[in-house]
């Protein structure tokens, strides 16, 4: 694909290319343009103060994607991914480097992606491209991270989350690493996992779901004097709200337990918030013990049998003979 493609698209911009695989960069900020219904605000906390400092010491290792649209008579490059890099380097006032990308080098695009893209940020960079194709499941990723961008260390923690509840419906934690594994394994892969991202459907009530699911996690977090919420804790919350689970206790009970204002209680709930902040970022096997000593003291024995018992005749009606017309029947809902 040749550079003088684009000349006259960019015909103004001040551009100059970087090389032959068509990186341009430019000074000219006013070329980009945010797409109001896929970007979302960057706010910037500690995560973009780590990622500008990168790229005041490296420069920008990822180019910016954007697609090449006509807005009010203007070319403009309207970003697919990278938006966060797009502002670090404007704050730096520094040229951005970008490539265009269409349907005829969509696949170059998506092996540059994969050559040059370090694993732990190939996620996200696919998300953003999910997200820029309307893909609902993606976009609500991106708008926990601009919601509650300030207590996630990456993309991680929203992903595993959204696809718990929308993909594996809650019946076992999603981990982001096969997902990683896939998205950087070829360009006919990822676009598999796009096309799997795009059928995943985004029920309203769920949405909600995730919401108080998040805001509680937030304030334990707080509770407990951490500053962000961390993978291996989340993962063992969301067990919390499966059906193949250890515990019977809930995310909310953990919260209101620590906030209660029970005198008797005060030193063992003060002890216990220190040893949870202690393993928060530990294995799970670490949090989960803290967990199980915190059920103790919130449910009695025979509230767990009770709710176990409960749990197990609900899945066992939905593995029964009927459980087709039920999940014909739950999956009636509009979808959002």
């Amino acid at each position: 694909m040749g550079s003088k493609k684009y000349e006259e698209f960019l015909k103004g911009c001040n551009y100059k290319v970087v090389n032959q695989v068509d990186i341009y960069e430019t000074e000219d900020y006013s070329f980009f343009e945010l797409d109001p219904k896929n970007n979302r605000s960057v706010k910037k906390g500690s995560h973009y103060k780590k990622l500008k400092k990168s790229i005041e010491e490296l420069g920008i290792i990822n180019p910016v994607l954007v697609l090449p649209k006509k807005i009010k008579g203007q070319n403009k490059g309207v970003i697919v991914s990278g938006q966060h890099r797009y502002e670090a380097c404007k704050d730096l006032g520094i040229p951005v480097k970008f490539i265009i990308v269409d349907k005829n080098n969509y696949s170059t695009i998506m092996q540059f992606i994969l050559d040059n893209t370090t694993l732990p940020n190939v996620a996200g960079e696919f998300i953003e491209i999910g997200a820029s194709r309307g893909y609902k499941v993606c976009k609500l990723i991106l708008q926990l991270m601009k919601d509650y961008g300030e207590y996630f260390n990456g993309i991680t923690v929203p992903l595993e989350t959204v696809m718990t509840y929308f993909k594996n419906h809650n019946e076992q934690v999603f981990h982001i690493k096969p997902f990683k594994d896939a998205c950087s394994e070829s360009v006919k892969k990822t676009e598999a996992v796009l096309k799997e991202l795009k059928q995943i459907k985004v029920y309203p009530d769920d949405v909600h779901s995730i919401y108080d699911y998040i805001d509680t996690l937030v304030k334990i977090t707080m509770a407990i004097g951490r500053g962000s919420i961390s993978v291996n804790f989340n993962r063992e919350m969301l067990k919390l709200l499966s059906t193949h689970k250890e515990l019977e206790i809930t995310p909310l009970e953990i919260y209101q337990y620590f906030s209660t204002e029970n005198e008797e209680e005060k030193n063992i709930r003060e002890r216990l918030k220190k040893d949870l902040a202690q393993v928060y970022a530990s294995s799970s096997k670490n949090i989960r013990n803290v967990l199980k000593e915190i059920e103790q003291r919130i449910l009695t024995q025979e509230t767990k049998k009770d709710r176990r018992e409960v749990r197990i005749d609900i899945k066992t009606i939905s593995e029964g003979p009927d459980s087709e017309k039920i999940t014909k029947k739950t999956t009636k809902r509009s979808a959002g």
